[in-house]
């Protein structure tokens, strides 16, 4: 039993992961599943109680909490609560990271990772296919920029959140911090690490700069 619903946590994994950036009004419904299969476990009640008392679970949550704080303090309420929204996504990386530790496949867990920065790369090719006729035709570099150019998908301000995320992804893996993405380090590893920062640091800079 324990093995099926390793599997099933794997690939809903994967899926959230894959879907973060480009399509998160589905990640709450997944969520919703994967806790449901969580709680079929019975370790998970004892893991769960490890988790609230480690402090390195309020560390990795402490971004989403001051998001939450700021919306009780926000003057433009919608606005803070669709900020909740966006980090509510994130947040399920912290539990995935914690969990896995005990699922029979946690040697694939990087498999999320690598889902979650492939989506994000997708993103960005599905905005240049929509940005750069528009480009071509008007000459005009307004729409490679910001709002013009992340609207198909999401604001700017909340898409840079999956993108700052995946960067630090990829520096993690860079530096052999942790090895989310590429396990075997090489020369090529290397290489494809710097290549994944390059692109990834100026698809940042095109959603933040106006």
């Amino acid at each position: 039993m324990n093995k099926v619903l390793d599997y099933i946590d794997f690939y809903v994994y994967v899926l959230i992961a894959f879907l973060i950036p480009v399509f998160s009004k589905a990640i709450p419904i997944l969520i919703v599943f994967l806790i449901l299969t969580t709680f079929l476990r019975i370790s998970t009640y004892k893991n769960l109680f490890k988790l609230l008392k480690s402090i390195d679970f309020y560390i990795l949550i402490a971004p989403f909490l001051l998001i939450v704080i700021g919306y009780f303090y926000s003057t433009n309420r919608p606005e803070a609560f669709v900020n909740i929204e966006t980090g509510s996504s994130l947040i399920i990386f912290p539990f995935i990271l914690y969990f896995s530790r005990n699922n029979h496949l946690k040697e694939k867990f990087n498999w999320i990772f690598k889902a979650f920065v492939i989506s994000v790369l997708f993103s960005y090719v599905i905005l240049w296919v929509e940005a750069l006729p528009k480009y071509l035709e008007n000459g005009d570099a307004f729409f490679l920029y910001y709002t013009s150019f992340s609207k198909i998908i999401k604001t700017p301000n909340h898409l840079s959140y999956n993108v700052l995320f995946a960067v630090v992804i990829v520096l993690l893996n860079l530096f052999g911090i942790e090895d989310l993405l590429i396990k075997k380090r090489s020369k090529f590893s290397i290489f494809i690490n710097l290549f994944l920062f390059l692109v990834l640091s100026v698809y940042l800079f095109q959603l933040v700069a106006k």
